[in-house]
């Protein structure tokens, strides 16, 4: 019950999080004719509440789900981190 607890917990503070800075997506990065940026969006899976990180680039930028795949850009990692209190 308590881990069900924390999840909802976190799903609510994302949602309050998106809605108050009204600034979502936000840009991680633009140079010259190329852009990065991230939208952070309530979700749920197998139904249960989670957040879902989705980021969007140029054509030409390219995502990986872990580093060990990605070789091109070494040293240009993001790592999503979540906490709940």
């Amino acid at each position: 019950m308590l881990r069900r607890e924390l999840m909802v917990a976190v799903l609510i503070i994302a949602s309050f999080t998106a809605t108050a800075s009204a600034r979502l997506p936000f840009e991680l990065l633009q140079s010259g004719n190329q852009s990065s940026s991230v939208d952070i969006q309530p979700v749920r899976v197998d139904n249960k509440p989670g957040i879902a990180v989705i980021f969007t680039g140029t054509d030409d930028l390219h995502y990986y789900a872990s580093a060990k795949k990605e070789t091109a850009s070494p040293g240009y990692h993001l790592t999503i981190t979540t906490n709940a209190e």
